[in-house]
């Protein structure tokens, strides 16, 4: 989530409502995910609700390209990536 010697903050949430209702919980989930990434290049928990996109990585995520070729090698045949995964940080 965070490194090098700049402050950083955390901002957590929890529903604790049955997930037959988290449809609020959820919304709003995404809505504060594209709001806080547009204004603060904030970064969503991956283990977390992470309602982000792959437009929303590239642009909060400057090393990105990067990761991806590291990745590439290291993981030529994506056996370590699921289709989520795959999605959001290898979209063209």
């Amino acid at each position: 989530m965070a490194s090098g010697n700049e402050d950083s903050y955390s901002i957590s949430i929890n529903c604790y409502a049955r997930p037959s209702e988290h449809q609020g919980f959820n919304r709003f989930s995404e809505v504060l995910t594209r709001s806080m990434a547009h204004l603060f290049q904030a970064r969503t928990h991956w283990g977390k609700v992470c309602p982000m996109d792959a437009a929303t990585v590239k642009s909060i995520y400057p090393r990105l390209a990067e990761f991806q070729q590291v990745s590439s090698k290291f993981d030529p045949d994506a056996r370590f990536r699921n289709d989520w995964v795959s999605r959001l940080l290898f979209a063209e």
